[in-house]
C-alpha cells in the first residue's frame, strides 16, 4: 500500500475523553487518504468502548481550530476530542 493512501494522525483526549481512554494522547495510523470526522468518531467509538457516551457530546478541533463533524482531517493532522466543562 502506498504512503499516499493512508493517514497518520495524533488525537488528543482531555477531561472525561482521557479518563475514558485512560491516555492524553495517541498516534493512530487508518488505511484512507483522509477521513471526515465523523467517520473519525466512529472508529474511535470502536477503539475505545468508554468513549460511546462522550463523544456525542465533545467538540473537535483540528489543528487547533474548531470543526465540524464533516470537516476532513489528513496526514500528520492534530484532533483534539474537548469534552464539555463546568465549574467556576
Amino acid at each position: 500500500m502506498s504512503d499516499d493512501n493512508k493517514i497518520t494522525i495524533t488525537v488528543l483526549y482531555f477531561a472525561s475523553a482521557c479518563d475514558a481512554t485512560g491516555l492524553s494522547s495517541e498516534s493512530l495510523t487508518f488505511p484512507l487518504p483522509q477521513m471526515r470526522i465523523c467517520e473519525l468518531e466512529d472508529k474511535l467509538k470502536a477503539r475505545h468502548e468508554k468513549l460511546k457516551n462522550i463523544l456525542d457530546i465533545c467538540m473537535f478541533a483540528v489543528n487547533k481550530e474548531y470543526c465540524g463533524k464533516d470537516d476532513i482531517v489528513k496526514e500528520g493532522d492534530e484532533v483534539a476530542i474537548i469534552p464539555p466543562v463546568s465549574g467556576g
